[in-house]
């Protein structure tokens, strides 16, 4: 989910998204648990489906692994901060073996 802007690009669902807090900046929006390998083309390509649809189109048929898991991460349908913890201790754990 590496973008700027998580309520115009990542998904026309607000519901699998936080809101944008001063706190989810700080401690998310850039963490690598947010972040995923993609190329401009496809990222642009993608705009504003929303993550249900992303998952189904992209990301469960991605070449990329760190694509195909996100929606393993979703706390109860969302995305959040646990969501993103999460998937930063499982990069980190794959980056140290």
């Amino acid at each position: 989910m590496a973008i700027q802007n998580p309520r115009a690009d990542v998904t026309s669902d607000m519901s699998i998204i936080p809101d944008i807090t001063e706190e989810f900046q700080e401690k998310y929006l850039h963490c690598i648990g947010n972040l995923t390998l993609e190329s401009l083309s496809d990222n642009s390509s993608k705009r504003n489906i929303d993550f249900n649809g992303k998952n189904a189109c992209y990301f469960i048929k991605s070449s990329f692994k760190c694509q195909n898991q996100l929606g393993d991460f979703l706390d109860n349908g969302e995305w959040t901060g646990s969501s993103i913890n999460l998937r930063t201790e499982k990069l980190i754990g794959f980056a140290l073996e």
